[in-house]
């Protein structure tokens, strides 16, 4: 399962940075990080190519409306689970990205059977 973790980012930098690096460290290997940033930081943006890991794509756009954003970085995500953070959550350490999205999955599959 290949997983594209959709961030949501505005203004906030040293929070991203903070993100980015948890999510770096993740175990589970078969996932992007898709960063729609809304700042106009061009050291942010540096920052973040420096850091030279294919794994992480940074899209640049004006600032949006919540949904908006979120729509606008899923059409440049190419997994087949997405999972939504905004620049400052955090993911705990003791659980993994694999965990995690079992899961929502599941959650997500039991609401869907309930609902009829």
């Amino acid at each position: 399962m290949f997983v594209s973790i959709v961030v949501r980012s505005y203004k906030r930098p040293r929070e991203l940075m903070e993100l980015v690096t948890r999510l770096r460290a993740q175990r589970y290997p078969h996932f992007e990080i898709v960063i729609l940033e809304q700042s106009d930081e061009p050291r942010l943006i540096d920052e973040l190519s420096a850091l030279e890991d294919s794994r992480l794509r940074v899209v640049v756009s004006p600032p949006l409306n919540p949904p908006a954003a979120r729509n606008a970085a899923i059409r440049h995500a190419r997994g087949e689970v997405i999972l939504l953070m905004d620049d400052d959550d955090l993911p705990l350490a003791k659980i993994g990205l694999r965990s995690t999205c079992v899961t929502t999955m599941t959650r997500t599959a039991w609401a869907l059977s309930a609902a009829g």
